[in-house]
């Protein structure tokens, strides 16, 4: 709701954590942020905020009052001149900190075409605010979560080059 102070946190209405284990970023869904607003930021996340693309700032685990150019009676006019439109749109994205499990696997095939199973389990772990600022920056949300499913699609491709090359390299005068 529009020109209302409010909390902005990763629970939703009920009570509920929006981001389980399998999240590593959720963006709240609500961008009519404004001044006074409160941003909760739990002990395993990190905050983003942003305003129309721009990052303004990275926060830690804490709560912040949230200060934004708009003022109610200046916010109401421009909101009204834009169309019930705020000019200042900001966004939160939270970013999960804890160590998150990425398994990739498939098949490579040597020179010879020698096929090869492969099985990659490893771990991503955003362990700080400029770690959480470069995820934000590079990897694309479609929606309000960013899966580790998803992490695993950008992942596996990487992974099956890097196991390509190494079985070619391996087989070259071996195999």
């Amino acid at each position: 709701m529009a020109g209302i102070r409010q909390v902005i946190s990763t629970l939703s209405n009920d009570g509920k954590e929006a981001m389980g284990p399998n999240i590593l970023a959720y963006h709240y869904p609500d961008n009519s942020i404004v001044s006074g607003s409160l941003l909760t930021v739990e002990s395993n996340h990190f905050a983003v905020l942003k305003s129309r693309g721009a990052i303004l700032n990275v926060y830690d685990t804490g709560q912040y009052p949230i200060q934004t150019p708009d003022k109610p009676l200046i916010g109401a006019f421009q909101q009204a001149f834009f169309g019930g439109q705020s000019p200042w749109q900001y966004e939160v994205l939270y970013v999960n900190r804890a160590k998150l499990i990425l398994d990739v696997q498939g098949t490579a095939y040597s020179r010879e075409m020698a096929e090869m199973g492969y099985h990659v389990s490893c771990y991503i772990h955003v362990d700080t605010k400029d770690d959480a600022l470069k995820l934000v920056q590079h990897m694309p949300l479609s929606g309000h979560f960013l899966t580790i499913q998803e992490v695993n699609e950008y992942v596996g491709p990487v992974v099956e080059q890097s196991i390509n090359r190494i079985v070619a390299i391996d087989c070259f005068g071996t195999c």
